[in-house]
């Protein structure tokens, strides 16, 4: 079956390497895509300087020398060098007349280490024959010689859709540049080590950052993996918990400092037992949360029978500290004991320090 922008897209988030070797192919358009030259606007706004460069007259057959000043993108940038970084395809189709090495050094220096070659991953109104009788366009020209089942062309103009293999997403200068790597290389080369497959990963986490910034930090095997995106789904239905249909719902009415930054069970329990006006009704759908088949894993970190959980479990749960936390503590009173015995020490030796100093001066004077 073709490739769809979907397909595309999800295989653009996967790492090239020994277990999977699809590649797919980016075709950039430049000018009101990623850059304007010379003009700045709301999407690109951070000037770069690449160095003059001469542009061919085609007509008269004489260089004109042009500033090198242009107005990026740096989203979109970014998003190229993670695509690169992932180890897909770049393939630079303007119809501008920007030599290639002035455009690999706009390139190089927003970080992306990318050498642009004429007629290999670079083409632009020379390859489509501005310097012959009948030039062709942009969209004649990749459907000639660039078609691909691999390939997308992000363009700013409608009218460059390839009529051919080659996918297509039109930008405008007034919106965001597409997301071409939606998960963390790393967390995903992560996942995969513990034996999570991509199409799960791409499931879940494509639309879901908070999941993606649990699963970084805390994810070391399957069952980890399972008891982030168990969290994830009780914490995301503790916040859409309304059952007055009020304007606001219970969660979001706890104090901003006690649920901002939640990333445990243990200080999600914490967070609804500290609602000043909802904490019974919080915590007691928090327990029927636990109590469902699809939460088992969080279930137990509460109750390690398999008993149904009651609002005074998740009352002890939140007001027992996990162990490394007593360690701390531990640690921590050590540290203030061995604190408060250095500063005794060093209280004794200053007032023996001025007694023997006093001592001193009586004897000379």
């Amino acid at each position: 079956m073709p490739m769809t922008r979907e397909d595309w897209f999800k295989k653009s988030s996967c790492p090239v390497n020994e277990s999977n070797d699809e590649k797919v192919t980016l075709y950039l358009d430049l000018d009101e895509n990623i850059f304007s030259y010379h003009k700045k606007n709301k999407r690109m706004d951070k000037e770069v300087d690449a160095g003059c460069f001469n542009v061919l007259n085609v007509k008269k057959m004489i260089f004109h020398r042009n500033s090198g000043v242009f107005f990026v993108d740096e989203r979109a940038f970014l998003e190229v060098k993670k695509f690169l970084d992932n180890g897909h395809d770049l393939q630079v189709v303007t119809a501008g007349a920007y030599p290639p090495e002035t455009i690999s050094k706009a390139f190089n220096e927003l970080g992306i280490a990318i050498k642009l070659q004429q007629g290999a991953n670079y083409f632009n109104r020379f390859d489509f024959g501005a310097d012959k009788s009948k030039a062709l366009n942009k969209q004649e020209f990749i459907d000639k010689y660039l078609d691909s089942e691999t390939a997308m062309l992000i363009d700013d103009q409608s009218g460059n859709c390839p009529h051919g293999n080659v996918l297509f997403t039109l930008t405008s200068p007034s919106h965001a540049f597409p997301t071409l790597v939606a998960i963390d290389k790393q967390l995903v080369l992560n996942l995969q080590k513990v034996g999570i497959s991509y199409d799960e990963i791409w499931q879940d986490c494509k639309d879901n950052l908070e999941l993606q910034a649990l699963a970084a930090t805390t994810v070391s095997s399957a069952e980890d993996w399972q008891k982030a995106k168990q969290f994830i789904a009780v914490k995301k239905a503790l916040e859409n918990f309304n059952p007055a249909h009020s304007s606001q719902t219970p969660f979001n009415l706890i104090e901003l400092s006690k649920r901002d930054g939640v990333h445990d069970l243990r200080g999600l329990c914490s967070a609804v037992l500290a609602s000043a006006q909802h904490s019974s009704l919080l915590v007691g759908e928090l327990a029927r949360l636990l109590n469902l088949p699809g939460y088992n894993l969080l279930k137990l970190e509460v109750c390690s029978t398999d008993r149904m959980i009651f609002m005074s479990d998740i009352d002890d749960y939140a007001c027992v500290p996990e162990p490394q936390e007593v360690s701390s503590c531990a640690e921590g009173d050590l540290g203030a004991v061995s604190g408060e015995l250095s500063m005794l020490m060093l209280e004794a030796h200053t007032k023996t320090s001025e007694a023997e100093q006093s001592g001193s001066m009586s004897l000379t004077h």
